[in-house]
């Protein structure tokens, strides 16, 4: 697989390969680099009445692990802040279920597809403001 050398194409390659990732199994982009005051949300899928915020990580090195996937208790409040604000403008209503996922890709100059890896459900929705959010409440 041919890698590009500058960050923002690579990270751009890691979205494109996440959504074909969740496009395959069923689920339909809704936005993808939504930017808003408190942050960016890189993908926004549905499926059915299910809704997943999907934070892409992307990486040219040897090791997709856990460090390249965590996101740190800061970048999860982010997360969350950015979701909020998402749904608080009325973003991709209506729906029963909302998750925040991540999604990390690494991509090898080595072999021809890279590896994916989802975590669903990666930053906790247990905020009561996504709560009341979720049925339109």
């Amino acid at each position: 697989m041919l890698i590009p050398q500058n960050r923002a194409h690579v990270g751009r390659l890691g979205e494109w390969i996440a959504r074909i990732h969740l496009g395959i199994r069923g689920w339909r982009l809704i936005e993808r680099n939504r930017r808003l005051r408190s942050g960016e949300i890189d993908l926004i899928v549905r499926r059915g009445s299910h809704l997943r915020l999907v934070e892409v990580r992307t990486t040219t090195s040897r090791y997709l692990g856990c460090s390249t996937l965590a996101a740190s208790p800061r970048k999860q409040a982010q997360i969350r802040r950015v979701a909020r604000e998402y749904l608080k403008c009325g973003g991709a209503q209506p729906f029963e279920e909302v998750s925040i996922d991540v999604i990390g890709v690494r991509m090898r100059s080595d072999r021809l597809l890279p590896n994916v890896i989802w975590i669903q459900r990666a930053v906790s929705t247990d905020d009561p403001e996504l709560l009341r959010r979720r049925r339109g409440a």
